[in-house]
């Protein structure tokens, strides 16, 4: 069982203080250099985003588009404009339902950042103290989205390198199933997936979301997935596993409105500051309790223009993600060849990711202590990864190694010094102890 106890994880810490002490090339070149948050920068600014959102800022100022309306209430389900958009990226990227079909704007409800949607469809699918099922490894802030208000706990299902850190197995999911029973006292209500994977990079395939889905709907639960990552797979065929499948499309017949979907544009686009992000679901009861959440959780009308914009032409939408998916298979590509290069020498090993902007190795060989303190020497060497255990991972040793951040030199710099920091804790057996 989890708990809002991630606040004070090695991802949090890490990255703070990755922040407070940020490397610069010309003012702190001795700096953290900071390989332990997804940010998608190679969307951003060599995947046309970036220019894109100049362009439809500066053209709707000079339109005088940013009107007295804008500062009035908007709809707390996002404006149409925007969620038309998203719906239309959403086409772009893969996203149907069990018919084929794109989604619908009017079943998308916007919410400022993927981490506000996650904890209003937990406010709006349980009471405080259910359990919610998370395949594990996954995204080490979903204890806080989920537990430090809604009071929901994670339910880690443990899915290992033994499994190619693919789906759980059932006889897994029952296990997590009985286990949250017990410890709550009554059945969970949610089996909250992740794919592409934060942090394996693995997409699952539409097998395994079929297998999961059924499982869930069987079980008489909600399906949330969170499918942020969308959108990053790998370009052409290159390292591509698998084929991105939206839970939407695999759950069971009939169960259409039990699967809810998260995208946004945070990891797409680049523009995790602009926390633009949806909820897509055919149950109009829960999208009226989304709907009545999004007060808490809206999106400026201004920043919802600008988006919109960007956003409202099919062809340009389509252009965007083809260009920042190459640029981003091509940082990918650098970084996984960077990295095996100093790891294979140890017979370390490191998934291939079909999706994301981090990579999942395993850079020790001991347990979580070690795991900490490899997590303090890369930080004192000016280099910030991200250990295992914040994701939950059933597994010591594996750290996340985000790669699309910064400019290519410094990502280069950051692996040198990780590099560096493994070779100063080698042992007789060629592994971090």
């Amino acid at each position: 069982m989890a708990s809002a106890a991630g606040l004070e994880s090695a991802y949090r810490i890490g990255n703070r203080k990755a922040s407070e002490d940020a490397y610069c090339a010309r003012s702190n070149p001795d700096g953290i250099v900071g390989l332990g948050l997804a940010e998608n920068g190679v969307a951003y600014h060599s995947g046309g985003w970036g220019e894109s959102i100049h362009r439809s800022t500066q053209r709707l100022a000079e339109a005088g588009a940013f009107t007295d309306a804008r500062a009035r209430y908007p709809s707390w389900q996002g404006l149409p404009g925007l969620r038309q958009g998203l719906a239309r990226l959403m086409a772009c990227v893969g996203f149907s339902n069990t018919q084929g079909s794109p989604p619908d704007s009017d079943d998308l409800v916007v919410f400022c950042g993927a981490t506000a949607a996650v904890e209003a469809v937990a406010f709006a699918l349980c009471d405080p103290g259910d359990g919610i099922l998370v395949p594990a490894p996954y995204y080490a802030s979903f204890d806080v989205d989920l537990g430090l208000r809604a009071r929901c706990v994670p339910v880690p299902v443990p899915a290992g390198s033994g499994r190619a850190w693919r789906a759980p197995t059932l006889d897994a999911f029952d296990a997590a199933f009985e286990e949250a029973s017990s410890c709550t006292g009554r059945p969970p209500r949610v089996l909250l997936l992740c794919s592409p994977n934060n942090p394996t990079g693995v997409v699952y395939s539409a097998a395994e979301i079929e297998e999961m889905c059924e499982w869930a709907v069987g079980k008489g639960m909600h399906v949330v997935s969170d499918e942020v990552y969308a959108g990053t797979e790998e370009a052409g065929e290159g390292l591509l596993h698998q084929g991105f499948t939206s839970a939407a499309s695999a759950v069971p017949p009939g169960s259409e409105s039990r699967v809810h979907v998260i995208y946004g544009l945070s990891k797409v686009a680049g523009v995790p500051g602009l926390r633009a992000a949806c909820i897509w679901t055919l149950n109009a009861r829960v999208k009226d309790a989304l709907s009545a959440s999004g007060r808490f959780a809206s999106l400026p009308s201004d920043t919802q223009l600008v988006l919109a914009d960007v956003l409202r032409d099919r062809v340009h939408v389509q252009s965007l993600v083809a260009l920042s998916r190459q640029a981003l298979s091509d940082r990918r590509r650098d970084a996984l060849a960077a990295v095996r290069g100093f790891l294979e020498g140890c017979g370390v090993p490191c998934v291939v990711p079909d999706a994301g902007v981090y990579l999942w190795a395993r850079l020790a060989d001991a347990d979580d202590a070690v795991d900490l303190a490899l997590f303090e020497d890369c930080l004192q060497g000016g280099v910030c990864v991200t250990p295992g255990q914040a994701f939950h991972s059933p597994e010591p040793g594996w750290f996340r190694i985000c790669f699309a951040a910064g400019g290519e030199d410094e990502t280069r710099l950051g692996l040198g010094r990780l590099d560096a920091a493994l070779c100063a804790r080698q042992g007789q057996g060629g592994r971090v102890r």
